[in-house]
């Protein structure tokens, strides 16, 4: 775990997929689940740097529907 913040280390997932949802604005995301994670940090960039992304709701499975 780390010293500094006291958050176990997991493993990256995998297998991201992206599939367009039921409407012109929603995205759906999944990727493999992590053993032992109870919840993932997922974060949206309109530009390829993730200094410039946001964190959206964090889903406590390997699923989201992003729907803004």
């Amino acid at each position: 775990s780390s010293a500094e913040t006291g958050e176990a280390l997991f493993d990256v997932p995998v297998n991201l997929t992206a599939t367009d949802g039921a409407s012109l604005s929603e995205i759906n995301l999944a990727w493999d689940a992590v053993t032992d994670v109870v919840s993932y940090s997922v974060h949206r960039a309109t530009i390829d740097n993730f200094a410039s992304a946001v964190q959206i709701p964090t889903p406590g499975s390997n699923y989201f529907t992003d729907t803004t």
